[in-house]
């Protein structure tokens, strides 16, 4: 697991990462080791089974969590911290393992680093996080850059730095949430779409997609939800819109973006169908302008959009 975040530890014994930085670090130099950087430009955790008392040791699992701290230009993939951030991740990539890596918004990244990291680094997936609102938060990183569980209070240690361990039990949960997140994501919208049109106009009444739009803009969290959903190819949300979905992420503690999952299941051909099928539809229902769709019951609108979404959750079970 490959962290690339604001680490206050990291950053308080070594500068940013930046051009400048890796310049003066000789990063262009043909001697240039990256391994030789390490405790410098980036460190490892080993996932151990040891508790936060010291109790229940043992041979420590294969597991490890890298930190590092890079400041990328947002949407260059041709600078040195990206061409750093790739190296890294083949330093610890091989055919036995996998890796996920996180990259923190507020530093730079986006999906267009995300898809980089994907097709050029080979990382077996790609995250992006920010506003105390993902996951990683709640069970491994407390909001001022450091090791801490949020799930109390109080807050939990989960990493014994002067040792570099990460304590499996807080690791395992982690692991385990991020290699089933795009499919958790996608089905609870999927459930709360889906409520949200039958607890309020169940009937034969045809409906134009005007009409589910207005409906769908009366719940501004799912509309918000609907729209980030829908590939970036659309263009569906304005930036002042995405704030305000960040902002409901930080008041609900949970990640409602879309951003990084597109990009992720557009790697496997079967999943980028399915995905691009009920991303049209959706668009076609809750965001086009045009009446070219007719109207129609909408129960049968929902058993279509029922469809494409249970073709999408299926594709994605045989994908894991």
């Amino acid at each position: 697991m490959l962290i690339v975040w604001k680490w206050l530890s990291f950053r308080d014994k070594h500068p940013l990462i930046t051009p400048e930085y890796l310049q003066n670090k000789g990063f262009n130099n043909p001697t240039w080791n990256l391994a030789q950087t390490e405790d410098q430009l980036f460190d490892t955790f080993s996932v151990v089974e040891e508790r936060p008392d010291g109790s229940r040791p043992s041979i420590s699992p294969t597991a490890r969590v890298v930190r590092t701290c890079i400041n990328n230009k947002i949407g260059d993939t041709q600078n040195a911290c990206f061409f750093f951030l790739e190296q890294l991740i083949e330093h610890f990539k091989n055919d036995n393992n996998q890796v996920f890596v996180f990259l923190h918004r507020s530093n730079g990244f986006s999906n267009h680093e995300v898809q980089a990291v994907l097709q050029v680094c080979k990382a077996d997936k790609c995250f992006l996080f920010g506003g105390s609102r993902d996951y990683i938060y709640r069970n491994l990183l407390d909001d001022d850059g450091n090791f801490y569980s949020q799930s109390g209070p109080p807050l939990q240690l989960v990493a014994n730095e002067p040792k570099k361990q990460v304590y499996q039990i807080y690791f395992e949960r982690v692991w385990a949430y991020y290699q089933h997140e795009f499919y958790t994501k996608i089905f609870e919208l999927k459930q709360d779409l889906l409520s949200y049109f039958y607890a309020r106009f169940p009937g034969d009444e045809p409906w134009t997609n005007q009409e589910l739009q207005r409906c769908l803009k009366q719940s501004e969290l799912l509309y918000l939800r609907v729209h980030s959903f829908m590939n970036d190819t659309s263009h569906c949300l304005e930036p002042e819109e995405k704030q305000q979905l960040s902002y409901y992420g930080r008041e609900n503690r949970k990640s409602y973006e879309f951003d990084d999952c597109f990009v992720n299941l557009a790697q496997k051909n079967k999943l980028e169908k399915e995905y691009e099928t009920i991303s049209k539809l959706l668009s076609s229902l809750f965001h086009e302008k045009s009446d070219f769709q007719g109207a129609r019951p909408l129960r049968d609108w929902l058993r279509q959009i029922e469809k494409g979404f249970a073709n999408l959750l299926g594709a994605l079970k045989q994908a894991a």
